[in-house]
């Protein structure tokens, strides 16, 4: 009886120790959301968007309208959970493109030293500007 208590409570320290070091390493590999270097350019007109990537994409072209769509290096969808359908790798960078009150508005989710961006853009006009993972580049009105 003994050594079934003893077997017992080695079993359950091994279990502990791997459980920590299982949980430290998840919680590192999640963590690295540091900036993930990419730039854009971006045209809004006509409540139309055009994002021409630079550098940083598996795309070159993509196009939407709508208020508001997520953008990662694999291209834009309306929801963050089903942009993607058929890809399984994670995100290195994702953010949000939005207007509200004839402002674009960018919101950096993952992979950006932004938490937000925005460009005053009057309705009446073609709004471009070049953006990155560090902030915008290049207003051009």
């Amino acid at each position: 009886m003994k050594l079934h208590h003893i077997m017992l409570i080695l079993l359950i320290s091994v279990a502990v120790i791997l459980g920590t070091i299982i949980a430290f390493h998840l919680t590192t590999e999640i963590s690295n959301d540091g900036p993930f270097p990419f730039e854009m350019s971006l045209v809004y007109e006509d409540d139309h968007f055009q994002l021409e990537c630079i550098e940083g994409c598996t795309w070159t072209s993509v196009g939407f309208s709508g208020t508001t769509n997520f953008v990662n290096q694999d291209g834009t969808g309306q929801r963050s959970a089903a942009i993607f359908p058929g890809i399984r790798r994670e995100a290195d960078y994702l953010f949000v493109v939005s207007t509200e009150n004839d402002t674009i508005i960018l919101k950096g989710l993952k992979g950006t030293r932004w938490n937000q961006l925005s460009m005053s853009c009057p309705s009446e006009n073609e709004c471009r500007f070049t953006f990155n993972h560090l902030g915008i580049t290049s207003p051009k009105p």
